[in-house]
């Protein structure tokens, strides 16, 4: 893989912008985990403790709640589904631009 630049202070989502932030602790209904995407405030959290190419994939990850949230897509699909294409697109997207 290659060399991971820092992580963008905004991204672009389907509906605006998105601020990415990074914090030592995320937590997700009191449990702890590696990002977060919260649509009020058009945030993405990711933990500070994670490598950088972790990083990269805690934010794709992220993007894509923030899309399937966007589109409403979110809405009609259960957690489970969400999450596996969160993942599976987190993946792909990580190969597409580290290699």
């Amino acid at each position: 893989m290659s060399d991971y630049p820092k992580l963008p202070r905004t991204v672009m989502g389907a509906a605006g912008p998105i601020t990415v932030v990074h914090q030592a602790k995320v937590t997700y209904r009191g449990e702890e985990c590696w990002g977060l995407w919260d649509d009020a405030t058009r945030t993405i959290t990711i933990c500070s403790g994670a490598t950088l190419s972790h990083q990269w994939r805690i934010l794709f990850h992220e993007e894509t709640h923030a899309a399937l949230s966007d589109s409403g897509v979110d809405c009609v699909l259960g957690v489970k589904t969400v999450e596996l294409i969160c993942v599976a697109m987190s993946t792909a997207r990580t190969r597409e631009r580290f290699g």
